[in-house]
């Protein structure tokens, strides 16, 4: 009888065990495609908007979003601090991006005056 029920705890552990290991894989994968969702959004942003500055620079910027998302979700999963450290180095870089493109638009504005 000993034998049955300690059969039976592993046999309970093990499918908690597994039960875990595929919440935490469908976890990972809803945060991969929403990051991949996000990415493929720029990516079309800077295909169809070739000729508008500010549409292109939005697109790249919410491609840097899901860089971040990324690197956020990782750094939570992981356990490790790097990924936020390396996310506000990607958040520098944006907006470092957006006021150089939004530089070259009143530039662009003030030349091109009637």
């Amino acid at each position: 009888m000993c034998y049955y029920t300690t059969h039976l705890f592993l046999m309970r552990n093990i499918a908690l065990t597994i039960n875990k290991c595929i919440s935490a894989i469908a976890d990972m994968l809803y945060h991969l495609i929403v990051s991949l969702l996000l990415c493929v959004i720029g990516m079309c942003g800077v295909f169809m908007s070739r000729k508008n500055v500010i549409l292109t620079i939005m697109s790249l910027e919410v491609m840097l979003l899901a860089v971040n998302y990324n690197l956020i979700f990782f750094s939570t999963y992981l356990d490790d601090l790097l990924g936020n450290v390396c996310t506000l180095f990607v958040l520098t870089v944006g907006a470092c991006e957006s006021a150089i493109g939004l530089a070259l638009v009143i530039s662009f504005y003030k030349a091109n005056r009637w």
